[in-house]
């Protein structure tokens, strides 16, 4: 497996509650980032957030990203999977390639993806053997 580092930044972000919920707060939210670095890119996310009221701090999301992007040279788009939760004594994430998702140069992509405490994305991957 390889690793590429980039940094991003969202450029777009946008909310709509969902006025049905009780117990919290539960949103569809849709942004748009740009990648930066060791892979260059744009990316779009669709995301269903919920933060539970109460003072536990009990947050979940679970979102689908299309990231558009080159990696070594190759171009092409790939489907990145998340799914975070977090308390106040925690948190944990994870973000997977969708196996079969890649397109052009990354078909057959997979793999997963964290980001550092300074808010970098790591991509982890590897190409099937063709």
């Amino acid at each position: 497996m390889m690793n590429r580092k980039s940094a991003f930044k969202i450029t777009r972000w946008e909310e709509v509650e969902n006025d049905h919920w009780e117990g919290g707060k539960l949103t569809r939210t849709l942004a748009t980032k740009e990648f930066t670095g060791e892979f260059e890119g744009t990316a779009v996310l669709e995301a269903i957030m919920l933060r539970l009221s109460g003072e536990d701090g009990v947050m979940s999301y679970v979102g689908v990203e299309r990231i558009q992007c080159t990696i070594e040279g190759r171009e092409g788009t790939f489907i990145l999977t998340h799914h975070a939760e977090a308390r106040h004594d925690g948190r944990q994430a994870t973000w997977k390639i969708l196996p079969g998702s890649g397109t052009g140069g990354l078909t057959g992509i997979h793999g997963s993806g964290s980001i550092t405490p300074n808010h970098d994305f790591i991509l982890t991957y590897a190409f099937d053997e063709q």
